[in-house]
């Protein structure tokens, strides 16, 4: 897999604060963030798996969370975060992109840790080899640089600030 290491585990392997500073530089979202992991640990019980690749140097270039989940029986899988719309790689350029993906899925890449099968939840490129591409979700990203006021106002008014002003009447604090 050329001049690279790949290393699954747990995010106290890799340090909280190296991966917010690895996201923040990069394209990331929530659904990256350690605590949106924890959430849905405390949640559903699933434990994130960080996959890493580094560099010569020991730098990382790429990384993905993600879970081992139950596949077909006595089969696991990795899913690039579950209980998340978009949570793909984050990588440096395209090309260290498609070298971790390709990783998940060779036994060789994670010093024998390989899944049935692995899903990327992303949108930050075409499908790597081994993948097939689904087309059938939709993503929307919501910008924040305007007034609240005018971010709400956008919203539908039946279907979303309806429901948005419920869910403060109930006691949701933001």
């Amino acid at each position: 897999m050329g001049p690279y290491t790949f290393s699954a585990g747990a995010l106290e392997v890799i340090g909280e604060e190296n991966w917010l500073s690895f996201i923040s530089a990069r394209r990331s979202t929530i659904y990256h963030h350690p605590r949106w992991h924890r959430a849905i640990e405390l949640t559903y019980g699933i434990k994130p798996v960080y996959v890493v690749m580094t560099d010569e140097t020991g730098a990382m270039k790429a990384a993905v969370p993600g879970a081992v989940v139950g596949g077909l029986p006595g089969s696991k899988r990795f899913v690039s975060f579950p209980f998340s719309d978009v949570c793909g790689p984050v990588a440096d350029d395209p090309h260290e992109f498609g070298i971790i993906a390709g990783a998940l899925s060779s036994p060789d890449a994670l010093s024998g840790k390989t899944w049935s099968q692995s899903e990327l939840r992303t949108e930050n490129g075409p499908a790597p080899e081994r993948y097939s591409e689904y087309r059938g979700y939709r993503g929307h990203i919501l910008k924040l640089g305007r007034p609240i006021d005018d971010i709400f106002e956008s919203f539908h008014k039946d279907c979303v600030q309806r429901k948005i002003k419920k869910a403060f009447r109930a006691g949701l604090e933001v």
